[in-house]
């Protein structure tokens, strides 16, 4: 979703974009920070400007956006259908897959995950990233 929005969202908007159209849609209510893609640090969802993310789209791509996103609420997806049968799991597959290429590195191996999610993703990338950093630098050494 991130390149087909890229002139609205640039890099790094893609989080908060997310979210305003979340509580649009009735969904986010629990969440209180979002990641910032710029520094990657945590920030609370109060100073995320709705009015100034919205003001980036025009009124068609904001609605196209928001039916592109994909909000499961307790019953489903909110205002939307699954486009593939198996989507969720292509969903974490691409979220784990993202989340490693933080490590910096070519990774190679198997990965089992269950239940994984963002917190769980970054804290094995950070693990692979303290292990194999020290490991190529003794090899440029």
């Amino acid at each position: 979703m991130g390149a087909k929005y890229l002139p609205e969202l640039g890099y790094t908007g893609l989080y908060e974009a997310t979210w305003v159209a979340g509580r649009e849609l009735g969904a986010f209510a629990q969440i209180r920070q979002v990641r910032d893609l710029a520094t990657y640090a945590l920030r609370d969802v109060a100073s995320i400007d709705a009015a100034a993310v919205r003001a980036r789209f025009t009124d068609t791509r904001w609605r196209a956006f928001k039916r592109d996103l994909l909000v499961f609420g307790p019953r489903g997806p909110i205002d939307n259908t699954l486009r593939f049968g198996n989507e969720p799991a292509r969903h974490k597959v691409l979220d784990i897959l993202g989340d490693l290429a933080l490590v910096g590195h070519d990774l190679a191996g198997r990965l089992v995950a269950y239940r994984s999610g963002h917190p769980l993703n970054i804290e094995l990338a950070r693990t692979l990233r303290d292990c194999i950093s020290p490991v190529r630098q003794r090899a440029t050494a």
